[in-house]
Protein backbone atom coordinates (compact mmCIF):
# COMPACT_ATOMS: atom_id res chain seq x y z
CA UNK A 1 0.00 0.00 0.00
CA UNK A 2 2.86 2.37 0.78
CA UNK A 3 3.99 2.49 -2.81
CA UNK A 4 0.73 2.23 -4.73
CA UNK A 5 0.82 5.86 -5.92
CA UNK A 6 4.32 5.44 -7.33
CA UNK A 7 3.38 2.07 -8.83
CA UNK A 8 0.38 3.57 -10.56
CA UNK A 9 2.25 6.47 -12.08
CA UNK A 10 5.30 4.54 -13.20
CA UNK A 11 3.46 1.49 -14.49
CA UNK A 12 1.14 3.48 -16.71
CA UNK A 13 2.87 6.69 -17.83
CA UNK A 14 4.66 6.52 -21.20
CA UNK A 15 8.44 6.45 -21.26
CA UNK A 16 10.01 9.01 -23.60
CA UNK A 17 13.71 9.03 -22.75
CA UNK A 18 15.10 6.85 -25.52
CA UNK A 19 14.59 9.57 -28.14
CA UNK A 20 16.11 12.18 -25.84
CA UNK A 21 19.25 10.09 -25.36
CA UNK A 22 20.22 10.66 -28.97
CA UNK A 23 19.64 14.41 -28.86
CA UNK A 24 22.56 16.76 -29.40
CA UNK A 25 21.91 18.66 -26.16
CA UNK A 26 20.47 16.36 -23.46
CA UNK A 27 18.22 17.94 -20.84
CA UNK A 28 19.78 18.64 -17.44
CA UNK A 29 18.05 18.06 -14.09
CA UNK A 30 18.68 19.25 -10.53
CA UNK A 31 17.43 18.30 -7.08
CA UNK A 32 15.32 20.90 -5.25
CA UNK A 33 13.82 21.00 -1.76
CA UNK A 34 10.23 21.64 -0.75
CA UNK A 35 10.36 23.48 2.57
CA UNK A 36 8.03 23.58 5.56
CA UNK A 37 8.70 27.07 6.93
CA UNK A 38 5.76 27.22 9.36
CA UNK A 39 5.38 23.91 11.21
CA UNK A 40 7.58 21.90 13.57
CA UNK A 41 11.27 22.96 13.68
CA UNK A 42 11.13 25.93 11.32
CA UNK A 43 12.39 25.82 8.61
CA UNK A 44 12.38 22.10 7.82
CA UNK A 45 12.90 20.17 4.58
CA UNK A 46 9.61 18.40 3.81
CA UNK A 47 10.51 16.71 0.51
CA UNK A 48 12.97 16.62 -2.36
CA UNK A 49 12.25 16.52 -6.05
CA UNK A 50 14.18 16.25 -9.33
CA UNK A 51 13.27 18.96 -11.89
CA UNK A 52 14.77 20.27 -15.15
CA UNK A 53 17.78 22.40 -14.19
CA UNK A 54 16.52 25.57 -15.88
CA UNK A 55 12.97 25.43 -14.46
CA UNK A 56 11.92 27.94 -11.79
CA UNK A 57 10.44 26.52 -8.59
CA UNK A 58 8.03 28.14 -6.12
CA UNK A 59 5.82 27.10 -3.21
CA UNK A 60 6.18 25.14 0.00
CA UNK A 61 4.26 23.16 2.60
CA UNK A 62 1.90 25.99 3.59
CA UNK A 63 0.09 25.57 6.93
CA UNK A 64 -1.58 28.99 6.71
CA UNK A 65 -3.11 28.10 3.37
CA UNK A 66 -4.28 24.83 4.90
CA UNK A 67 -6.02 26.71 7.71
CA UNK A 68 -7.57 29.15 5.22
CA UNK A 69 -9.08 26.30 3.23
CA UNK A 70 -10.26 24.38 6.29
CA UNK A 71 -7.57 21.69 6.24
CA UNK A 72 -6.08 20.16 9.39
CA UNK A 73 -2.59 20.16 7.90
CA UNK A 74 -0.40 21.96 5.35
CA UNK A 75 -1.15 22.38 1.66
CA UNK A 76 1.63 21.55 -0.81
CA UNK A 77 1.82 24.63 -3.05
CA UNK A 78 4.99 23.56 -4.90
CA UNK A 79 5.25 24.10 -8.64
CA UNK A 80 8.03 24.01 -11.23
CA UNK A 81 7.76 26.09 -14.41
CA UNK A 82 9.83 26.09 -17.60
CA UNK A 83 11.84 29.24 -18.50
CA UNK A 84 9.32 30.31 -21.13
CA UNK A 85 6.42 29.76 -18.73
CA UNK A 86 4.62 27.27 -20.96
CA UNK A 87 5.31 23.93 -19.23
CA UNK A 88 4.80 23.13 -15.56
CA UNK A 89 4.58 20.45 -12.90
CA UNK A 90 2.59 21.09 -9.73
CA UNK A 91 0.71 19.67 -6.80
CA UNK A 92 -2.89 20.75 -7.31
CA UNK A 93 -5.05 21.76 -4.33
CA UNK A 94 -7.19 19.02 -2.85
CA UNK A 95 -10.92 19.46 -3.37
CA UNK A 96 -14.20 17.70 -2.64
CA UNK A 97 -17.65 17.25 -4.15
CA UNK A 98 -20.75 16.49 -2.11
CA UNK A 99 -24.49 16.42 -2.50
CA UNK A 100 -27.49 15.66 -0.30
CA UNK A 101 -31.27 15.87 -0.52
CA UNK A 102 -31.51 17.32 2.97
CA UNK A 103 -33.42 20.64 2.92
CA UNK A 104 -31.08 23.60 3.18
CA UNK A 105 -27.96 21.49 2.64
CA UNK A 106 -24.98 23.71 1.74
CA UNK A 107 -21.89 22.02 0.21
CA UNK A 108 -19.88 25.16 0.85
CA UNK A 109 -20.28 24.68 4.59
CA UNK A 110 -18.12 21.56 4.24
CA UNK A 111 -15.60 23.38 2.04
CA UNK A 112 -16.81 21.48 -1.04
CA UNK A 113 -18.58 22.15 -4.30
CA UNK A 114 -21.93 20.61 -5.11
CA UNK A 115 -21.72 17.51 -7.27
CA UNK A 116 -21.32 13.77 -7.35
CA UNK A 117 -18.30 11.66 -8.32
CA UNK A 118 -18.15 7.88 -8.22
CA UNK A 119 -14.57 7.46 -9.40
CA UNK A 120 -11.19 9.15 -9.71
CA UNK A 121 -11.98 9.60 -13.40
CA UNK A 122 -15.05 11.65 -12.41
CA UNK A 123 -12.79 13.81 -10.25
CA UNK A 124 -10.38 14.35 -13.15
CA UNK A 125 -13.42 15.29 -15.22
CA UNK A 126 -14.32 17.90 -12.61
CA UNK A 127 -10.86 19.45 -13.12
CA UNK A 128 -10.91 19.38 -16.92
CA UNK A 129 -14.42 20.86 -17.01
CA UNK A 130 -12.91 24.07 -15.61
CA UNK A 131 -10.39 24.35 -18.48
CA UNK A 132 -11.16 25.79 -21.93
CA UNK A 133 -11.83 22.88 -24.31
CA UNK A 134 -10.85 20.54 -21.48
CA UNK A 135 -11.38 16.82 -22.02
CA UNK A 136 -9.98 13.49 -20.90
CA UNK A 137 -7.98 11.77 -23.64
CA UNK A 138 -7.43 8.45 -21.86
CA UNK A 139 -7.47 6.97 -18.38
CA UNK A 140 -5.37 4.10 -17.05
CA UNK A 141 -5.60 2.08 -13.85
CA UNK A 142 -3.03 -0.39 -12.64
CA UNK A 143 -4.70 -3.71 -11.69
CA UNK A 144 -2.42 -4.26 -8.67
CA UNK A 145 -3.20 -0.78 -7.35
CA UNK A 146 -6.91 -1.28 -7.92
CA UNK A 147 -6.82 -4.48 -5.88
CA UNK A 148 -5.06 -2.70 -3.02
CA UNK A 149 -7.59 0.12 -3.06
CA UNK A 150 -10.50 -2.32 -3.19
CA UNK A 151 -9.22 -3.88 0.03
CA UNK A 152 -9.58 -0.48 1.71
CA UNK A 153 -13.27 -0.20 0.89
CA UNK A 154 -16.29 -1.48 2.78
CA UNK A 155 -20.07 -1.72 2.49
CA UNK A 156 -22.80 -1.92 5.12
CA UNK A 157 -26.14 -3.37 4.03
CA UNK A 158 -29.47 -2.48 5.61
CA UNK A 159 -30.98 0.81 6.67
CA UNK A 160 -29.00 2.96 6.76
CA UNK A 161 -26.98 1.66 3.85
CA UNK A 162 -23.42 2.96 3.58
CA UNK A 163 -20.44 2.39 1.37
CA UNK A 164 -16.84 3.63 1.24
CA UNK A 165 -14.40 3.11 -1.62
CA UNK A 166 -11.16 4.48 -3.11
CA UNK A 167 -9.86 4.92 -6.62
CA UNK A 168 -6.73 6.18 -8.39
CA UNK A 169 -5.97 6.88 -12.04
CA UNK A 170 -3.38 8.36 -14.35
CA UNK A 171 -5.16 10.43 -16.97
CA UNK A 172 -3.96 12.17 -20.10
CA UNK A 173 -5.95 15.34 -20.76
CA UNK A 174 -6.12 18.04 -23.41
CA UNK A 175 -7.13 21.67 -23.05
CA UNK A 176 -6.47 25.18 -24.32
CA UNK A 177 -4.34 27.83 -22.64
CA UNK A 178 -3.67 31.31 -24.01
CA UNK A 179 -4.98 30.22 -27.37
CA UNK A 180 -2.65 27.19 -27.66
CA UNK A 181 -3.43 23.49 -27.63
CA UNK A 182 -2.10 21.81 -24.47
CA UNK A 183 -1.65 18.26 -23.20
CA UNK A 184 -1.30 17.18 -19.62
CA UNK A 185 -0.94 14.26 -17.23
CA UNK A 186 -2.80 13.96 -13.95
CA UNK A 187 -2.33 11.41 -11.20
CA UNK A 188 -5.32 11.57 -8.86
CA UNK A 189 -6.29 9.47 -5.85
CA UNK A 190 -9.84 9.84 -4.54
CA UNK A 191 -11.98 8.65 -1.65
CA UNK A 192 -15.73 8.22 -1.88
CA UNK A 193 -18.60 7.59 0.51
CA UNK A 194 -22.35 7.19 0.11
CA UNK A 195 -25.16 6.81 2.65
CA UNK A 196 -28.86 6.18 2.21
CA UNK A 197 -31.32 6.15 5.10
CA UNK A 198 -35.01 5.39 4.62
CA UNK A 199 -36.17 6.51 8.05
CA UNK A 200 -39.07 8.89 8.59
CA UNK A 201 -37.20 12.12 9.11
CA UNK A 202 -39.03 14.18 11.76
CA UNK A 203 -39.48 17.76 10.50
CA UNK A 204 -37.20 17.13 7.53
CA UNK A 205 -34.55 15.54 9.73
CA UNK A 206 -34.09 18.19 12.42
CA UNK A 207 -34.69 15.56 15.10
CA UNK A 208 -37.30 17.41 17.17
CA UNK A 209 -40.87 18.60 16.74
CA UNK A 210 -41.45 22.10 15.41
CA UNK A 211 -45.00 23.35 16.08
CA UNK A 212 -46.94 23.60 12.87
CA UNK A 213 -44.38 21.70 10.80
CA UNK A 214 -45.48 18.16 9.92
CA UNK A 215 -43.16 15.18 10.03
CA UNK A 216 -42.39 14.15 6.45
CA UNK A 217 -41.25 10.62 5.57
CA UNK A 218 -38.31 10.87 3.21
CA UNK A 219 -35.28 8.91 2.04
CA UNK A 220 -32.09 10.72 2.93
CA UNK A 221 -29.09 10.36 0.60
CA UNK A 222 -25.62 11.82 1.07
CA UNK A 223 -22.55 11.43 -1.15
CA UNK A 224 -19.02 12.70 -0.64
CA UNK A 225 -15.93 12.49 -2.83
CA UNK A 226 -12.50 13.96 -2.12
CA UNK A 227 -9.38 14.22 -4.26
CA UNK A 228 -6.73 13.76 -1.61
CA UNK A 229 -3.68 13.60 -3.86
CA UNK A 230 -3.29 15.35 -7.23
CA UNK A 231 -0.06 15.59 -9.27
CA UNK A 232 -0.29 17.41 -12.59
CA UNK A 233 1.99 18.17 -15.56
CA UNK A 234 1.09 20.28 -18.57
CA UNK A 235 2.82 21.54 -21.72
CA UNK A 236 2.02 22.83 -25.21
CA UNK A 237 1.01 19.93 -27.41
CA UNK A 238 4.24 20.07 -29.42
CA UNK A 239 6.38 19.98 -26.24
CA UNK A 240 4.31 17.42 -24.32
CA UNK A 241 6.50 14.67 -22.82
CA UNK A 242 4.77 12.09 -20.58
CA UNK A 243 8.19 10.74 -19.62
CA UNK A 244 8.87 14.07 -17.92
CA UNK A 245 5.86 13.48 -15.68
CA UNK A 246 7.17 10.05 -14.77
CA UNK A 247 10.65 11.31 -13.96
CA UNK A 248 9.47 14.15 -11.73
CA UNK A 249 6.93 12.04 -9.91
CA UNK A 250 9.23 9.07 -9.32
CA UNK A 251 11.81 11.33 -7.69
CA UNK A 252 9.47 13.03 -5.24
CA UNK A 253 10.47 11.84 -1.76
CA UNK A 254 9.31 13.12 1.59
CA UNK A 255 12.05 13.78 4.13
CA UNK A 256 11.91 10.98 6.76
CA UNK A 257 12.07 13.40 9.70
CA UNK A 258 9.21 15.48 8.32
CA UNK A 259 7.17 12.35 7.57
CA UNK A 260 7.54 11.17 11.16
CA UNK A 261 6.43 14.55 12.50
CA UNK A 262 3.42 14.55 10.17
CA UNK A 263 2.49 11.02 11.25
CA UNK A 264 2.36 12.20 14.87
CA UNK A 265 0.32 15.25 13.82
CA UNK A 266 -2.27 13.17 11.94
CA UNK A 267 -2.48 10.70 14.82
CA UNK A 268 -3.33 13.52 17.21
CA UNK A 269 -5.90 14.96 14.80
CA UNK A 270 -7.44 11.54 14.29
CA UNK A 271 -7.71 10.92 18.04
CA UNK A 272 -9.22 14.36 18.68
CA UNK A 273 -11.83 13.97 15.97
CA UNK A 274 -12.66 10.45 17.03
CA UNK A 275 -13.20 11.53 20.65
CA UNK A 276 -15.41 14.42 19.50
CA UNK A 277 -17.40 12.12 17.27
CA UNK A 278 -17.91 9.68 20.14
CA UNK A 279 -19.22 12.45 22.41
CA UNK A 280 -21.58 13.71 19.74
CA UNK A 281 -22.72 10.16 19.06
CA UNK A 282 -23.52 9.65 22.74
CA UNK A 283 -25.64 12.81 22.82
CA UNK A 284 -27.55 11.75 19.72
CA UNK A 285 -27.37 8.02 20.38
CA UNK A 286 -31.09 7.23 20.23
CA UNK A 287 -31.73 9.30 17.12
CA UNK A 288 -28.79 8.46 14.87
CA UNK A 289 -26.52 5.81 16.38
CA UNK A 290 -26.09 3.94 13.10
CA UNK A 291 -25.31 7.09 11.12
CA UNK A 292 -22.80 8.31 13.70
CA UNK A 293 -20.97 4.98 13.58
CA UNK A 294 -20.76 5.23 9.81
CA UNK A 295 -19.32 8.73 10.10
CA UNK A 296 -16.63 7.60 12.55
CA UNK A 297 -15.72 4.64 10.36
CA UNK A 298 -15.53 6.92 7.33
CA UNK A 299 -13.15 9.26 9.19
CA UNK A 300 -10.88 6.38 10.16
CA UNK A 301 -10.81 5.14 6.57
CA UNK A 302 -10.00 8.59 5.23
CA UNK A 303 -7.27 8.98 7.86
CA UNK A 304 -5.75 5.64 6.89
CA UNK A 305 -5.79 6.72 3.26
CA UNK A 306 -4.02 9.98 4.13
CA UNK A 307 -1.35 8.19 6.15
CA UNK A 308 -0.69 5.76 3.32
CA UNK A 309 -0.52 8.48 0.67
CA UNK A 310 2.04 10.36 2.79
CA UNK A 311 4.46 7.43 2.66
CA UNK A 312 7.65 8.08 0.70
CA UNK A 313 8.31 6.77 -2.79
CA UNK A 314 11.66 5.09 -2.11
CA UNK A 315 10.67 1.51 -2.99
CA UNK A 316 12.13 0.28 -6.28
CA UNK A 317 9.91 -1.50 -8.83
CA UNK A 318 10.58 -3.25 -12.13
CA UNK A 319 11.25 -0.81 -14.96
CA UNK A 320 12.63 1.92 -12.70
CA UNK A 321 16.40 2.26 -12.30
CA UNK A 322 17.81 3.70 -9.08
CA UNK A 323 21.26 5.34 -9.15
CA UNK A 324 23.55 6.52 -6.33
CA UNK A 325 24.77 10.13 -6.63
CA UNK A 326 28.03 11.57 -5.30
CA UNK A 327 26.38 12.61 -2.02
CA UNK A 328 24.83 9.18 -1.48
CA UNK A 329 21.27 10.14 -2.41
CA UNK A 330 19.14 8.16 -4.85
CA UNK A 331 17.94 9.26 -8.31
CA UNK A 332 15.16 7.17 -9.92
CA UNK A 333 14.92 7.03 -13.72
CA UNK A 334 12.37 5.15 -15.87
CA UNK A 335 13.53 2.81 -18.65
CA UNK A 336 15.76 4.92 -20.88
CA UNK A 337 18.49 4.89 -23.48
CA UNK A 338 21.95 5.89 -22.35
CA UNK A 339 23.38 6.50 -18.89
CA UNK A 340 22.59 8.83 -16.01
CA UNK A 341 25.49 11.29 -15.75
CA UNK A 342 26.19 13.67 -12.86
CA UNK A 343 27.67 16.91 -14.21
CA UNK A 344 30.29 19.08 -12.44
CA UNK A 345 27.65 21.71 -11.56
CA UNK A 346 25.56 19.11 -9.71
CA UNK A 347 22.96 18.67 -12.44
CA UNK A 348 22.09 15.35 -14.09
CA UNK A 349 21.62 14.28 -17.72
CA UNK A 350 20.37 11.12 -19.41
CA UNK A 351 22.50 10.53 -22.49
CA UNK A 352 24.53 8.14 -24.61
CA UNK A 353 26.70 10.89 -26.10
CA UNK A 354 30.38 10.07 -25.31
CA UNK A 355 31.47 13.72 -25.17
CA UNK A 356 28.84 14.52 -22.55
CA UNK A 357 29.78 11.47 -20.48
CA UNK A 358 33.39 12.64 -20.41
CA UNK A 359 32.29 15.99 -18.94
CA UNK A 360 30.73 14.37 -15.89
CA UNK A 361 30.54 11.12 -13.91
CA UNK A 362 28.52 8.15 -15.14
CA UNK A 363 26.57 6.98 -12.10
CA UNK A 364 26.34 3.37 -10.91
CA UNK A 365 23.16 1.56 -10.01
CA UNK A 366 22.22 1.71 -6.35
CA UNK A 367 23.11 -1.69 -4.81
CA UNK A 368 20.11 -3.87 -3.96
CA UNK A 369 17.53 -1.41 -5.34
CA UNK A 370 17.16 -2.61 -8.93
CA UNK A 371 15.20 -5.67 -9.93
CA UNK A 372 18.05 -7.08 -12.05
CA UNK A 373 20.36 -7.17 -8.97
Amino acid sequence: MKRFVKTLALALTGMAFAAQAGAEVPKRYRTVEIMDNQGFERPMVAARLLVPADWQVTGSMDWQEGMRTGKSGPVNTFSAISPDGTSSFAFLPTFCLTQSNMPGYNPGAAGCKGGNANSAQDMVGAITSLLPNGRIVKVDRDPAVSRQLAAMGWETQGDPYSRYWMDAVVAEVSYSYQGRAYRGMVLLMSTHSYMKAGHSMVNYGYGYDIPGVPSVPTVMENSFAAAGLVFAYGAPEEDFDPGMFTLLLSNYREDPNWSRRMAVHWAKINNTNLESAQKIAEINRKANAEISQMQRDSWNRQQQSRDNSNADFNDAIAGIWDYTTSDGSIISVPEHGGDLVEMPDGSFVITDIPQVKLEGTVLDWAPGRNFRD
